[in-house]
């Protein structure tokens, strides 16, 4: 230790270098009052590996010495430096979270070790490896951006030409796909890829100290990690994803890929509800489809979190002309909307085949997402119209000429903005037409595609929204469907996700354990009504239907001006009241409903428990 002290010591002496050690530590603190990266977690140590893989490799250049050979002291003190600059926003976030949240600040450490310190290993062993290979400062910077662009390079061929949307890269660290799924698991397969980054970091620092024979054999082994990437599970390719699912059939318009134990009746309803899908969407653009599009069906979210990544997220790559959807009873509830994306890529613009400007690399996301909500048109308890007036009229409708915007999408909650989204376009390709519709998906450019502006056609679009004819109940239906904020805006996300995962796992056999940690989710998001009533089905369940109608009481008179809340709880509190015998709470609970603008199968339910009292 008293070595790689002295090696630490000697590589600072120029004062500019503890500097710029300083800001290698102390700048990712700028970024934790962050959304998501307040706490320690997944997103605070993605974003610190990716800035030490990128700025550890001017550590290792550091104390690289031409003076003298490395020794593995050297790539101790660079390493040690990179562990100690993570150290400052780690700290921030833990300090933080434990004073002024509720959330765990030990939630999510886990992450730390397998993102931050085999890019910190990498990255320093390369930067000596560049020191030792020449002492020119800008042949230095050249060869370092070489390895970061083609490192870049490689991980992003694989998500563009691939079926998956997972990025396992040895600088950068791991993204798991979209970050709309809450739940995020640590995956066997990064542990798997970051052997092989720990093989290469210790290759090229062998090669820089000179042994040679020891660098082969680890570089050897490198290779043969990376070359079993598909059975490690951190590459995937459409052979491999064909073998894993095992089942597949062709027709006129799709191409489908399901699991083998699929019986045949089951796959003949799924191919028939897909062209019934390509048929309804060749007539909302106005024009057939070119081509077959690839169906990617998988048995479970969590089989596809290890094949594709994003386990319950559904996702299409329009380029590739392809879906990937969980398996659902049929009609699917989301095959339409991803389907739309695929059929959609023939008006998009290259190379992405997506609305999209800058040379096709700066994407649309409002159009892209509210073309494929318009087209999906979705059977619902209202139509796209209806949902978006009735935000509108209990003051949830985001700002719809600043949604539609690529910036502004994003910045609205998910699902106000989508259903803001799908709603304007569809009103576009009913007053303007589906030439419109293809025209406007190429880049976006409002005027050519519709005769006027942006801000005019929201305008326009706001005041019809003023006279779609809703009633009182319908108006209610819409603060339970949009009123929670984005994953960015909800506190400890992450940490309630995986409570709530746990709990659900635990539900039928351990509902005392279960019960434990729900209780600890309301409190992280006490807003949230479902965590009273599974709370409050799990106390029914342990036989405590005395502290289930307590707590239920309670919720009730809070959400009293909640009507479709409020009755999400009184029907819990009837079958409490049942349990206890109580028929007179329960009546009164039921008959309650006909004053209440609930919806109409919270209608239906209390009518059916009233029947059966009478």
């Amino acid at each position: 230790m008293g070595e790689v002290l002295s090696r630490i010591a000697s590589a600072a002496q120029p004062s500019g270098r503890r500097l710029f050690w300083a800001v290698l530590g102390l700048a990712p603190c700028l970024l934790v009052g962050l959304p998501m990266v307040r706490h320690p977690g997944y997103e605070l140590f993605a974003l610190l590996t990716l800035w030490l893989g990128l700025f550890g490799l001017t550590v290792g250049v550091q104390f690289s010495v031409p003076a003298r050979p490395i020794e593995l002291a050297d790539w101790a003190g660079a390493q040690l430096v990179l562990l100690l600059a993570a150290l400052p926003a780690t700290a921030t976030a833990f300090v933080t979270t434990a004073l002024l949240s509720p959330c765990s600040p030990t939630f999510g450490l886990e992450w730390f070790v397998p993102l931050v310190v085999p890019s910190a290993l990498l990255a320093s062993a390369l930067g000596l490896a560049i020191g030792r290979a020449t002492s020119a400062r800008w042949r230095r910077v050249g060869l370092a951006l070489v390895f970061v662009v083609l490192s870049a390079l490689s991980t992003t061929a694989t998500i563009v030409f691939g079926p998956h949307v997972y990025a396992y890269n040895h600088l950068g660290g791991y993204l798991p796909g979209p970050l709309y799924d809450e739940h995020l698991e640590l995956p066997a397969a990064l542990w798997w890829f970051r052997v092989g980054t720990v093989a290469l970091a210790a290759a090229l620092f062998c090669w820089a100290s000179g042994r040679r024979r020891l660098g082969g054999a680890l570089l050897g082994a490198f290779v043969a990690v990376e070359v079993l990437g598909t059975s490690l599970g951190f590459r995937t390719t459409d052979g491999s994803l064909a073998q894993a699912l095992g089942g597949s059939t062709t027709t006129a318009h799709v191409e489908l890929h399901y699991a083998s134990e699929l019986d045949e009746p089951a796959v003949a309803q799924l191919v028939k509800d897909t062209e019934f899908r390509v048929t309804q969407l060749t007539q909302f653009f106005g024009q057939a489809p070119s081509g077959r599009v690839v169906v990617w069906w998988y048995p479970s979210a969590r089989r596809k979190q290890q094949l594709v990544g994003a386990a319950h997220t559904q996702f299409a790559k329009p380029w590739r002309r392809e879906v990937h959807v969980n398996a659902s009873e049929l009609p699917h509830p989301v095959l339409k909307h991803e389907l739309a994306h695929a059929l959609a890529a023939g008006w998009g613009t290259p190379p992405f085949a997506i609305t999209a400007s800058w040379a096709g690399l700066y994407p649309h996301m409002a159009i892209i997402e509210g073309v494929a909500v318009a087209a999906d048109d979705r059977v619902d308890e209202l139509s796209l119209h209806e949902w978006a007036a009735a935000m509108k009229r209990q003051g949830l409708l985001p700002d719809v000429a600043a949604v539609m915007t690529p910036q502004g999408f994003y910045a609205a909650p998910s699902s106000r903005a989508y259903a803001t989204a799908g709603s304007f376009l569809a009103w576009v390709q009913q007053t303007a037409g589906p030439k419109a519709i293809r025209e406007l998906y190429a880049d976006g450019d409002w005027r050519r595609a519709t005769g006027q502006d942006l801000g005019a056609l929201a305008q326009t679009y706001e005041r019809f929204l003023d006279d779609v004819p809703l009633d009182a109940k319908a108006v209610s239906l819409a603060f339970p469907r949009f009123h929670r904020g984005s994953v960015f805006e909800r506190s400890c996300v992450r940490e309630v996700a995986a409570l709530s995962a746990r709990a659900a796992s635990l539900a039928a056999d351990a509902p005392a354990d279960a019960l434990r940690l729900v209780e600890r989710a309301s409190r992280l998001q006490p807003q949230e009504h479902t965590f009273v009533l599974e709370r409050a089905g799990l106390l029914r369940q342990l036989e405590r239907p005395a502290e289930a109608a307590t707590l239920l009481d309670q919720a009730i008179h809070a959400q009293a001006d909640r009507p479709t809340s409020w009755a999400d709880l009184a029907l819990m509190r009837v079958a409490a009241a049942f349990d206890q015998e109580d028929e007179p709470t329960g009546r009164a609970l039921l008959d309650a409903f006909a004053a209440r603008d609930v919806t109409p199968a919270q209608q239906r339910t209390a009518l059916v428990r009233l029947a059966q009292l009478d």
